[in-house]
């Protein structure tokens, strides 16, 4: 079906609430503030579209495409973003501050995009593609990532409490400081990783691979009640973490640093030790 054109128009401010947008092709548009809800934009293109603080709240997206589109404080509370037949495409675009509670995102296409701050409680990212995205100080507890490709994507100081990221490409991310208590890493692909100064208060990270050749780095991070179960974590660096009670069970620790950690109480139970540097005993 043709697209129908809007190029360089003003909304700013409007009411919109209900429109059928379907099939349009945005360009140049200023939707700032606009009200949105139950829009509908199924198989609509935005590119340099503006929806900053716009309320897209219960608005159906559908099949859509976004280019280079500021959505700084927008509300997406409930909206459809994705169905079976097909997929959104978001990409460079920047949701600083955003709310996105509740909202699916199921295999969508979203690279490089900016989450910083913003409200994903609940949402639903699994099997998108969200790699060199930023989500510094974002919410994103209770949050499905499984499946997701977050390369190079940097989560420093978010809130991924009880957050669910089995089989999720995690290489290259960066978590300093972040809150992954409680968190699902199970068979996570985690390499060059950075989770120094993060909380992984009983976080799972079972059958995952943090080896390689750039090193994992743990350090100074809280894995207090984790579990590394079977996991490998060949070179990973853990220098002064806390890791009472952590599950070590049958994991691979060739060459992992463990010098300055707490491990009181760590269960090793078939995992080999020779090759890793242990804490010195005083």
């Amino acid at each position: 079906m043709e697209l129908k054109h809007i190029g360089r128009e003003n909304f700013e401010g409007s009411d919109l609430s209900g429109r059928d947008f379907a099939n349009h092709h945005f360009y140049d548009v200023n939707f700032r503030f606009a009200k949105l809800e139950r829009a509908i934009f199924s198989q609509s293109h935005f590119r340099n579209t503006d929806l900053t603080g716009v309320n897209l709240s219960n608005a159906v997206l559908q099949n859509c495409h976004f280019v280079d589109c500021k959505m700084d404080g927008a509300n997406l509370t409930n909206a459809a973003l994705h169905n079976s037949t097909g997929t959104v495409s978001m990409t460079n675009c920047n949701f600083t501050g955003a709310n996105l509670y509740n909202i699916k995102m199921q295999k969508m296409i979203m690279k490089g995009s900016n989450f910083t701050q913003a409200n994903m409680n609940l949402a639903n990212l699994c099997d998108a593609d969200l790699s060199d995205s930023n989500f510094t100080g974002a919410n994103l507890v209770s949050s499905w990532l499984g499946g997701s490709d977050l390369s190079k994507s940097n989560f420093s100081r978010a809130n991924l409490i009880s957050s669910y990221l089995k089989d999720s490409k995690l290489n290259g991310c960066n978590f300093a400081s972040a809150n992954l208590s409680r968190a699902t890493l199970s068979r996570a692909t985690i390499h060059g990783t950075n989770f120094e100064g993060s909380i992984l208060i009983k976080t799972h990270f079972d059958v995952a691979d943090i080896s390689g050749l750039t090193e994992v780095n743990f350090m100074g991070a809280d894995a207090s009640y984790a579990s590394f179960r079977s996991a490998d974590l060949d070179y990973a660096r853990f220098c002064g973490a806390i890791l009472t009670e952590t599950i070590f069970h049958g994991a691979k620790l060739f060459g992992t640093d463990f010098r300055g950690t707490d491990l009181r109480y760590a269960n090793f139970e078939g995992a080999d030790l020779s090759q890793a540097k242990m804490p010195s005993i005083s």
